[in-house]
């Protein structure tokens, strides 16, 4: 069976692949040793598989909206959000509660705030943490980490089709290269987590392998990958088909293949 070591080690490997973008900005703790440092982002890890494939925590969202110039356009901006004054900025009207924050977009410098889409994924990420801070269960998991490729209206959109002016609908889902080979990558992170945690000497583990297995399921670019890469028919039962006849217990584990 694999060490407990070597199961961190590919917990971190693959987990901080499918989790976390390239450039993200991580607080270490102070000089820990290397096996502790190891053991505390697997703990990472763990925790975070926990909460997208066993308690289906809620996903947060952080949009950028408006960005017009002049007052009248922030004047109008403020009428959209406020419902022409009916709400403040705390909305419950509609099935995901949320909050509008107005920003200035420049400094006194002139500097102009220019967010990009790794700098939304730590924003997100903040504002889960805030959120699990206060004992809310909260994630900010990236979209091709669930097997989701939605794509999200722009403001401008929204209002048109709200005022009847919306000639031509938008593509309901991301397409193109670029997805396809991220959708690909985390089938392949995915993949190697569940190997490792079918395989690992921890009952903990392996019932978390049993989660992640039933939550793939429902990820067909996941399920897919798997099929075509012969991605275990079950790691447990490997295992245990090398066992002798009178040691094999019960045929148990994650069965992801045909």
């Amino acid at each position: 069976m694999t060490s407990g070591p070597s199961i961190d080690g590919v917990l971190v490997q693959w987990g901080e692949r499918l989790f976390y973008p390239g450039n993200r900005i991580v607080k270490t703790p102070p000089t820990p040793r290397l096996d502790t440092m190891m053991r505390r982002k697997a703990g990472v890890i763990r925790k975070r598989i926990e909460a997208i494939a066993v308690r289906r925590a809620p996903q947060v969202m952080v949009k950028v909206t408006g960005g017009g110039r002049g007052m009248g356009a922030i004047a109008a901006h403020f009428r959209y959000i406020s419902k022409q004054g009916r709400l403040l900025i705390l909305h419950e009207h509609q099935a995901n509660p949320h909050v509008h924050l107005s920003v200035r977009a420049e400094s006194s410098a002139g500097k102009r705030l220019n967010p990009r889409k790794t700098d939304l994924h730590r924003w997100r990420e903040t504002f889960a943490e805030k959120l699990r801070g206060w004992g809310i269960d909260a994630e900010a998991t990236r979209q091709a980490t669930r097997g989701v490729a939605r794509n999200y209206e722009p403001l401008w959109r929204q209002r048109a089709r709200e005022e009847g002016r919306l000639r031509r609908q938008g593509a309901p889902s991301k397409t193109g290269l670029k997805q396809a080979a991220s959708r690909s990558a985390s089938a392949q992170s995915w993949a190697h987590i569940l190997r490792a945690l079918a395989t690992s000497e921890s009952m903990e583990d392996r019932q978390l392998a049993e989660h992640v297995a039933q939550y793939v399921k429902g990820i067909p670019a996941v399920r897919e990958y798997f099929e075509q890469h012969q991605v275990v028919r079950s790691p447990e039962r490997q295992r245990v088909a090398k066992l002798p006849r009178d040691r094999q217990p019960g045929r148990e584990g994650p069965d992801i293949g045909r």
